[in-house]
């Protein structure tokens, strides 16, 4: 069985980019109550991506309320299932399948979650059932978008199914046999209960959304994917993502271009390295935060984004109307700067964690260091996480020994703690991380390994606190292997060098309030006084 190492799982990425096709931008404390008054009429009418979308901007501000974290995971739950009954692959699954196969997978899924998950005993047959009915539950309040698949629906045989869920709910499961009993005597009550026209597709259903119910009831990271996210996770893996080419930094009020790639629709439109993005799909840079940027520019391949460019040395503002499309976007982009004609330092934007980010992160070292660079600011702001081997090797290049992370969990590999390789010549020049409230998983690794260890210092606020590893685990077992694509489960909890765990985030040794102009300008000042230049409040 092949397993891949996940800390910042991609498919969340992929799921956030989704539910950011509208943004919702909040900025004023005051806009708090409104925010949740629209967040509840947008789960009251349906429209579960605009609810989590309102939802996850208060989280924003107000990251340790847990009940309207709590609406927020529910109404990603509904929009991950609305998407899957949406899906032509998933589709196939429930027409291709009988029945038995279904109950057979279901079990296997749960055999892998019970031997993997990170905490055991919250993986037992019996809250795995609940969970799974759970999802079951929320299928039968959508029968508009079962039509299409089941045939004529019948509500009353939705309530009949309802009942018995709650009732098999109060059984004692003790065993996989029990558990595999129990989905049977539920296929029963949907043959019986006439809840749909196609009795066969109807069973198949059932107990396909109880798989996915019994992964992301455990949390809101452990999912299973259908083979259309699989493929996008393993694209976004190896680097291969939508989007239109353009990476950005922020400069003073708005942000300026610091990377095109060659071949992008950006290249092709003539933008260039320097220039300036007034406005993206309508909404003013000033607006919008790094997370929320890379989000807008990672649009579906397929889809338009309007830009407002001001070319580096004109006053002309341009509008532009580029496609996104697949392309291989290295995840990491660097740059020389001379603040106010000092020495110069070197500038390290990592986008996220992939299989190549080590090696793209050593040879921009590399390359700074031959430009005479004499210190290094690393820019983790809006880093989802990704690859966790990527984060621990990353992190070996600044260290010549001591604790990267401890991990905690059943899969032996994970039960241990993570120490640097003591490899030669690590990075030793002075350094300062940026970070905010959306760097999470394995960029937090990275920052925590380096402050912790006395190698670079934090500049921003605190980061979102996401201290676990997650697995893919293919689902390769005849007939199953050509038809879903996966179990991503949470199989270890992270602590800090010192113990901590990662719960309340990292606390940055500088915090700033303001936006990202503010914190890239107060991290670099920071950085000139740790390497000894010492600057007068004048010259700020």
């Amino acid at each position: 069985m092949r397993l891949r190492f996940l800390s910042g799982p991609v498919i969340l990425s992929l799921i956030a980019v989704i539910l950011s096709s509208n943004p919702i931008f909040a900025f004023d404390a005051d806009e708090d109550l409104r925010l949740l008054e629209k967040a509840k009429k947008s789960e009251e009418s349906g429209a579960y991506s605009r609810a989590a979308n309102f939802y996850a901007e208060y989280l924003r501000k107000n990251r340790d309320d847990l009940d309207i974290r709590e609406s927020y995971n529910r109404m990603v739950r509904k929009q991950q299932q609305l998407i899957r009954l949406q899906n032509d692959q998933y589709r196939k699954i429930v027409v291709a399948l009988r029945p038995s196969q279904v109950v057979d997978l279901f079990i296997h899924i749960a055999e892998v979650l019970s031997s993997n998950y990170v905490e055991a005993d919250r993986a037992r047959p019996e809250i795995l059932f609940h969970h799974a009915t759970e999802e079951v539950l929320l299928l039968l309040k959508t029968p508009k978008m079962l039509a299409p698949i089941l045939g004529t629906m019948n509500l009353e045989g939705a309530k009949t199914i309802e009942q018995r869920i709650l009732e098999m709910r109060k059984l004692p499961i003790q065993t996989h046999s029990e558990l595999r009993e129990t989905m049977i005597e539920l296929l029963g009550e949907v043959r019986n209960s006439g809840w749909a026209e196609n009795t066969t597709r109807a069973c198949n259903l059932v107990i396909l959304e109880c798989a996915n119910g019994a992964c992301h009831g455990l949390d809101q990271f452990t999912l299973l994917f259908t083979p259309t996210q699989k493929a996008a996770a393993d694209l976004a893996l190896a680097g291969r993502q939508p989007g239109v080419g353009l990476s950005l930094v922020p400069s003073g009020a708005y942000y300026e271009v610091s990377r095109v790639i060659p071949g992008s629709t950006a290249d092709e439109a003539g933008i260039l390295k320097g220039d300036t993005v007034v406005s993206i799909q309508g909404v003013p840079s000033s607006m919008i935060n790094p997370a929320q940027a890379q989000a807008l520019l990672s649009i579906q391949a397929g889809q338009e984004i309007d830009l407002q460019i001001q070319p580096s040395g004109v006053t002309t503002i341009t509008d532009l109307k580029l496609r996104s499309r697949m392309m291989l976007v290295p995840s990491v982009d660097w740059d020389v700067i001379n603040p106010m004609n000092m020495d110069p330092i070197g500038v390290v934007r990592i986008s996220s964690f992939r299989d190549s980010t080590t090696t793209e992160f050593r040879e921009a070292l590399v390359r700074l260091q031959t430009q005479g660079v004499r210190g290094l600011l690393v820019d983790l702001r809006g880093n989802p996480g990704g690859a966790f081997k990527s984060a621990l090797t990353s992190a070996d290049l600044f260290l010549d020994g001591g604790t990267i992370v401890h991990s905690e969990g059943q899969v032996k590999e994970f039960n241990k703690t993570f120490s640097s390789s003591t490899g030669q010549n690590p990075f030793a020049l002075p350094t300062v991380i940026m970070v905010d409230e959306d760097t999470a998983s394995s960029a937090e690794i990275l920052a925590g390994a380096l402050q912790q260890n006395g190698k670079a210092r934090i500049v921003g606020n605190r980061t979102r606190g996401k201290g676990s590893v997650q697995c893919l685990i293919p689902i390769d077992k005849a007939p199953w292997d050509k038809l879903p694509g996966g179990v991503q489960l949470t199989v270890a909890k992270l602590r800090l060098p010192t113990g901590q765990t990662f719960d309340r985030g990292i606390i940055p040794d500088l915090k700033v309030d303001g936006d990202a102009a503010a914190v890239f300008n107060a991290a670099k000042m920071d950085l000139l006084r740790h390497i000894g230049k010492m600057i007068e409040p004048t010259d700020r």
